[in-house]
């Protein structure tokens, strides 16, 4: 340890060398370099609190706006799912609506609201029309003769398709007429021409 320690004591010998006033100095130097080098983290600290608290007020002001139009979004959703429903409750007064008419309607609907990616309905087994048996095996009845009209936006965003979804046992089916009252579903993954879509669903559940 010979080398460090001759080091320091050259450094010591220089220092007692200097003259006076460069020996008074140099602390002065020294203490006002830690003062500054102090202050400066302190101001940086200041500075980055700062920042933070910009930063938390910013997302927190940026999460209320988004939440402001997440809600005004579903609200606006929620009125088209209530036009549906009117829609099935006046299919209970008038059995002269057919499948043809309410899937025309849930078509006309879709393309007047180009933010929802689809619209559905799903009745009981004969629940519809109480003809089940005689659409059985008739294009897009091939599996199932119930109702269940299903419109989306195909991948390009511009064409419409049709599929008759029967699905008994999803929980978009099972809450809400469990239930029975509306319900926002947590979003959730349907597979839709092949493809995963994650999506939600309002729906308002209809009985007669």
């Amino acid at each position: 340890f010979r080398v460090p320690f001759q080091c320091v004591g050259s450094i010591f010998v220089k220092f007692r060398e200097l003259p006076l006033s460069a020996r008074i100095s140099i602390p002065i130097i020294f203490i006002v370099l830690v003062a500054f080098v102090v202050m400066t983290f302190i101001t940086s600290v200041n500075n980055f609190e700062a920042a933070k608290k910009n930063a938390e007020a910013h997302l927190l002001q940026s999460a209320k706006t988004y939440a402001n139009q997440l809600q005004a979004d579903l609200e606006s959703k929620y009125t088209i799912v209530k036009q549906l429903h009117a829609l099935a409750v006046a299919r209970l007064d008038d059995p002269t609506l057919t499948r043809t008419n309410v899937d025309m309607y849930y078509k006309k609907v879709l393309e007047d609201s180009k933010g929802l990616f689809g619209v559905w309905a799903l009745y009981d087994p004969n629940a519809f029309d109480g003809r089940d048996s005689y659409f059985y095996g008739k294009p897009g009845y091939e599996a199932t003769g119930a109702y269940g009209p299903y419109w989306t936006w195909g991948p390009d965003g511009k064409t419409l398709t049709w599929e008759n979804d029967i699905d008994y046992e999803g929980e978009f089916y099972i809450v809400p007429k469990k239930l029975a009252r509306p319900v926002y579903m947590e979003p959730y993954y349907d597979e839709v021409g092949g493809e995963n879509v994650f999506m939600t669903s309002v729906i308002i559940p209809v009985y007669n």
